[in-house]
């Protein structure tokens, strides 16, 4: 169970949720968003300002979303510098899975959904990553991670 929930604005009417877990004697702080999709402008503001908050919580962070952005923009890099990408870590070390390819696209032909772990996060361990079928769920298929916490 959650130890403790908030929320949190952001500009232009989008939210970030959180949630404090202690298992094993260990605090992970889960961080949820979903950032503006049409405006480039904002989706910078949002994503810089989710950081700044999600910053305030102690490790182990983990922060996951629709971030409408692709690998390799300015927008990914924002959270990419500070933030270990759970998919890109989990294609390298060969721990993926995914019903739409090696590319893990959650929309269409698109990449815009991610699970980030923090570089401080010094208790969890990544053990695999896949992005399911969501079978009509979302428009988005659901990118899932498991972690061992030590």
């Amino acid at each position: 169970p959650f130890a403790t929930t908030t929320q949190h604005a952001l500009s232009y009417n989008r939210s970030a949720a959180q949630g404090t877990i202690v298992l094993n004697g260990r605090t992970i702080n889960v961080i949820s968003t979903h950032v503006d999709y049409a405006n480039a402008s904002y989706r910078t503001i949002q994503t810089n300002e989710l950081k700044a908050w999600a910053s305030s919580w102690a490790e182990n962070r983990i922060v996951a979303g629709d971030f409408n952005t692709s690998p390799g923009s300015s927008d990914y890099s924002l959270m990419a510098n500070d933030y270990w990408d759970v998919w890109a870590a989990a294609v390298r070390t060969g721990m993926y899975s995914s019903a739409t390819g090696t590319a893990g696209y959650t929309h269409g032909g698109s990449r815009f959904d991610y699970i980030y772990l923090s570089k401080g996060a010094s208790t969890l361990t990544l053990d695999k990553v896949s992005v399911t079928d969501g079978a009509g769920a979302s428009d988005h298929n659901p990118v899932v991670a498991s972690f061992t916490v030590r």
